[in-house]
């Protein structure tokens, strides 16, 4: 049958998982092109994509189409920020440059938005280069014209659409100075090597494609962002996508919500997974207080004395700045800590967490969005969904589940479902600019 020889086709090439985005949009997509090639006969339309390239390209482009805006999802950005300037840019030497891949870059804004991001942070536009790769070509075309409408700016700064575009009469171009750093190119994910030599970036933006890949090809797609990237170099996903980060090739960067991801050296490679997993870092306060938590949460015995030890620290934090205030009796439940379990990978135990959480406060949207995001992390995507229903349910403005709820029902085809989430999202973001945070 042509269809399945067409998803077949996709899978081939670019690696499309047919479920990520769904059957219905894929036949939307096929019965466009067909209309725009004139063409009756879905058969004669396979043949023509097993021989024209361009054909083909025109058929990815109906199918993927992404969204992005400057600095989406912000956080990531900021941890960005903080990691090049504090542990990469010390680093390099005169005449070296910080070098940054966005892959997929779609139309610009993601690669311009880093650029932005390290001249705000005083790192010279001469210290920087970007690589920017997609497949679209249509998006690339659009990506160096560097002129965008107001949907670009949601959410972003006055100051920065200030200082570094320029209006027009089709919108706002971003100036030469930020343009000139980012260097675009057409290319695929799948086929030849991500740089001209391993170990070469200083940080990976790769968001929101793994999803689109089955496993194989997840896997795949992991080994060569880990070959592209520096030892120590940052490597930055989608919240979806965490749980294809192999672990003993990354360590968690530690800042809560950037979806971030550090790449570990042989020596570290071979230490154990539990201190590959914690931070580079931990503020002293707390170091004991998360091992605590955590030992706690999985019901480890940890001794009366190293109980009253971590007790006795959470309550001088408390006194200080913690928002995990503490009880004698019954410890409340921050959903920091909660987080904490989920970025070192222990989904059952800050699921347990954020159960407990629940119980406490059995009206927080944002506990719900947090348990239905481990949950989907966990595989237990059926029963993310239903949580995620909750937190809509309790907050119909929660812009995070909104956005997570659209993502699970393109995953299993409910494509009407998606793009009414993606609506009502959109709306939010438009009233209220900026992300949802969980607190």
């Amino acid at each position: 049958m042509p269809f399945p020889s067409i998803k077949r086709l996709l899978h081939q090439k670019i690696g499309l998982n047919a479920s990520s985005v769904g059957d219905s949009s894929i036949e939307r997509a096929v019965r466009h092109r067909l209309a725009e090639n004139k063409l009756n006969d879905i058969k004669q339309y396979y043949e023509m994509l097993l021989v024209n390239s361009t054909e083909l390209a025109e058929l990815v482009e109906e199918v993927v189409v992404p969204e992005t805006w400057f600095f989406r999802n912000n956080t990531p950005f900021d941890a960005f920020r903080d990691y090049i300037t504090q542990t990469i840019a010390p680093k390099i030497k005169t005449g070296e440059k910080i070098r940054i891949l966005s892959i997929p870059c779609a139309s610009g804004e993601e690669p311009y938005s880093a650029a932005i991001c390290l001249h705000r942070a005083g790192i010279s536009l001469d210290c920087i280069a970007i690589d920017a790769v997609d497949i679209s070509k249509r998006a690339l075309t659009k990506a160096k014209r560097a002129i965008y409408g107001r949907n670009s700016f949601r959410g972003v700064e006055q100051d920065i659409q200030d200082n570094y575009f320029k209006k027009g009469g089709a919108g706002y171009r971003l100036i030469e100075e930020i343009r000139s750093v980012v260097n675009f190119r057409q290319g695929n994910f799948l086929t030849g090597p991500l740089s001209t030599e391993d170990d070469y970036y200083d940080a990976i933006f790769c968001r929101n494609l793994l999803i689109y890949f089955d496993r194989d090809t997840q896997k795949i797609a992991m080994e060569k962002l880990h070959r592209a990237l520096k030892v120590r170099g940052a490597l930055f996903v989608g919240h979806a996508e965490t749980s294809q980060v192999t672990r003993e090739l990354f360590v968690q960067l530690y800042s809560a919500r950037s979806f971030g991801y550090v790449k570990v050296g042989e020596a570290e490679r071979r230490k154990s997974k539990r201190a590959m997993q914690m931070p580079d870092k931990i503020p002293e306060q707390w170091q004991s207080v998360f091992t605590q938590l955590a030992n706690l949460s999985a019901g480890k015995s940890t001794g009366s004395e190293k109980t009253s030890t971590a007790r006795a620290k959470i309550q001088k934090t408390t006194e200080t700045k913690s928002s995990i205030p503490a009880d004698p009796v019954q410890p409340k439940i921050s959903l920091i800590s909660v987080e904490r379990l989920a970025n070192q990978g222990k989904y059952p135990d800050a699921i347990e967490l954020c159960l407990a959480f629940l119980k406490q406060n059995p009206e927080s949207a944002n506990g719900y969005y947090l348990l239905g995001l481990i949950k989907d992390l966990n595989g237990e995507t059926s029963e993310a969904d239903s949580t995620l229903r909750k937190a809509i349910y309790l907050d119909p403005n929660h812009e995070q589940a909104l956005v997570l709820a659209a993502l699970l029902a393109e995953k299993r085809g409910d494509i009407e479902a998606a793009l009414s989430y993606k609506r009502r999202a959109k709306r939010v973001a438009q009233r209220k600019p900026g992300e949802s945070s969980v607190a």
